[in-house]
């Protein structure tokens, strides 16, 4: 692998200079190009990452035109992108906008042609086009003379269970419905010194969790157990234990919006009717804990080593029993075993450093909903401190894509 593209990596922007330059050495020290990706083309967004790919010795920066609060019509981006093109052309920096089912690629091309630049060309995707009905081989086509960076990956549609409905979701290259060799011979990546991102688009076949990117001349089994700056999170069991209390109902809604399975543990009659008034089953603890693989205690503070006590027992080994707050674990208040992960991720409010712009946004106070929710880094011990024994001070908190 001799090259590495850092795609929509929030952490990325709160690095500090230092430890910017620190990744830049590292990669140096192993031969790896450093490519950039964010998503958003706000001016100050841009020259940020202007100034992080300049430490990071990036050429180029790809980007999408949409983020929450910022969605710039053609004008406004052909505008946007004037006024800033010169700081990179400056820099050597190019920007690639990627193609992908939110914005037209028409669109895209009028916003590229309107500018007329060198620096500022297309990052071609065609997967992601296919979720907005545009045929590939037309997508390809149509970016083929603006290309400047391409992201590799196949895809497959199947029949969900009973036919109804079907699935669209990555496939192995070379295994699915992206005409590679059509793509290449349209593009001619080599003689235009194009680099090619595998992104790995599969569900998770096992425990590996290692991102990654490389440069590649052509799809190959081998290709795909690289991982991708855009992987699909793991599909997981989780039983929330508490579902029918406030800080239950309020994670069970959040996790109902993804693809894990999650079983609800309520004791209360009253927490069960709140539960099951948002269309959730109730499901007994004992249940809903033997088969999890995260437990999370949604339970208030001062029971939650009687109800670990009741839980942790029955828990497979290797499961994470994820509490919401610190104080219980600080004080080794929860029940343990050697092959049973204890983890704390607090829930925190809306940023005060993030934008809301709509009046969902504004009315969600807690986060999560209508507004984004930053969560402190989760910390994890698999035995309680000892007495006198201080845990490690906090790494900064992150938002979670």
């Amino acid at each position: 692998m001799d090259l590495f593209q850092i795609c929509d990596y929030a952490p990325l922007e709160d690095m500090a200079d230092d430890d910017l330059a620190a990744v830049r050495a590292t990669a140096d020290a192993l031969g790896i190009t450093l490519e950039v990706g964010t998503k958003g083309i706000r001016p100050e967004h841009l020259r940020k990452f202007l100034h992080i790919a300049g430490i990071l010795g990036s050429p180029l920066l790809r980007t999408m035109f949409n983020v929450p609060g910022h969605t710039p019509t053609a004008e406004d981006a052909v505008a946007i992108f004037k006024e800033v093109l010169p700081e990179f052309a400056a820099a050597g920096v190019r920007i690639a906008v990627e193609t992908y089912e939110q914005v037209p690629t028409s669109r895209i091309l009028d916003v590229i042609r309107g500018v007329d630049s060198p620096y500022l060309g297309i990052c071609s995707d065609p997967a992601n086009t296919v979720a907005a009905l545009e045929m590939p081989r037309e997508v390809i086509d149509a970016v083929a003379p603006y290309v400047l960076n391409m992201h590799i990956k196949d895809f497959a549609f199947s029949r969900k269970q009973g036919w109804v409905g079907f699935t669209y979701s990555g496939a192995p290259l070379g295994e699915g419905l992206l005409d590679y060799d059509y793509m290449v011979a349209k593009i001619q990546p080599k003689a235009r010194n194009i680099n090619q991102i595998v992104e790995h688009w599969l569900p998770w076949q096992d425990s590996k969790r290692t991102p990654s990117a490389s440069k590649t001349s052509g799809p190959s089994k081998a290709s795909t157990s690289l991982g991708a700056s855009e992987m699909s999170a793991e599909k997981l069991t989780v039983a929330v234990v508490g579902a029918g209390g406030k800080m239950g109902m309020r994670v069970s809604r959040n996790l109902q919006k993804g693809a894990h399975t999650v079983f609800y543990s309520e004791n209360s009659p009253a927490g069960q009717d709140r539960v099951r008034a948002e269309g959730r089953d109730i499901t007994s603890t004992d249940d809903a804990v033997k088969g999890a693989d995260v437990v999370i205690l949604a339970v208030p503070d001062t029971v939650l080593g009687v109800v670990s006590e009741g839980v942790v027992p029955q828990m497979k080994a290797g499961a994470i029993l994820l509490t919401l707050d610190p104080a219980a674990a600080y004080a080794g208040l929860l029940a343990t075993r050697d092959d049973v992960v204890q983890a704390v991720a607090h829930p925190c409010h809306p940023s005060v450093f993030l934008e809301r712009t709509t009046k969902e946004e504004w009315a969600d106070t807690f986060g999560g909903e209508g507004a984004p929710r930053t969560w402190s880094q989760p910390s994890t011990r698999t035995r309680p401190l000892k007495p006198g024994q201080r845990p490690k001070p906090p790494s900064r908190s992150s938002t979670p894509p």
